[in-house]
């Protein structure tokens, strides 16, 4: 039978060590890839040292924003082969758009293996400190001010009731837009984690209540982060 393999990439274009030695062997086997984009999958490539399967083999790219049916129908095409899902960064299928063509693997009987690697959302929670027994991940927050305050009143209020970590994400320029909005909106008591740049040297996470925040001037920048809160 057919193998669909997701396959893990590195959160940061400098640490690659984070990469498990068996993804090499399974990936120096794959002649037909699925990627988002081109950089970060040629990227993968030359450090696991299967540089040539760069041309050598079928590369698909996955557009997030397009459910175009020739996509899917060109993709009928490989139904017998195994095929790689390489995501931009970590863990294909998790908050990722590979998710979709796992689902199509799955209705045609491929053989799923996902492989292990680095994601950002489950080392974020193991260093926070938080509640690992019971958490959700939300994606982004909404764009409009007004909806993103609704949004994080109704975390706040979820986590406290179920005692439940809440997990979310940014893009990196809004990153400290978002930061100074958690501030002001969450209560005093409150945890909120910040964790960023993760698996790099320049790694950073830090735990603390709402009001511990307001005493430092802490900047996040414009680096991949994720945020946690329990209320």
């Amino acid at each position: 039978m057919p193998q669909l393999i997701l396959i893990p990439n590195s959160l940061h274009e400098d640490h690659y060590e984070c990469i498990p030695e068996y993804v090499k062997h399974y990936v120096k086997n794959i002649n037909v890839f699925i990627y988002e984009n081109p950089k970060p999958f040629r990227r993968l490539l030359v450090k696991l040292g299967l540089r040539d399967k760069i041309n050598d083999s079928v590369s698909i790219q996955w557009n997030k924003h397009s459910d175009d049916p020739e996509w899917w129908k060109h993709l009928e095409n490989f139904k017998n082969d195994n095929i790689g899902v390489i995501s931009d960064a970590g863990s294909p299928g998790i908050a990722d758009p590979g998710a979709k063509v796992v689902l199509w693997a799955q209705e045609n009987d491929f053989i799923i293996r996902p492989m292990s690697g680095p994601n950002s959302i489950m080392l974020g929670l193991m260093g926070s400190g938080l509640n690992g027994q019971s958490f959700s991940f939300i994606g982004y927050l909404p764009i409009k001010e007004n909806e993103k305050i609704k949004m994080i009143k109704k975390l706040e209020s979820d986590s406290k009731q179920n005692n439940q970590t809440k997990i979310f994400i940014e893009t990196p320029y809004r990153n400290d837009t978002l930061f100074k909005l958690l501030l002001d909106q969450l209560s005093k008591n409150t945890k909120l984690c910040i964790a960023s740049n993760l698996t790099s040297k320049n790694e950073r996470i830090y735990t603390k209540r709402i009001e511990q925040w307001k005493s430092t001037e802490y900047i996040i920048g414009k680096v991949p982060s994720i945020f946690l809160i329990l209320a």
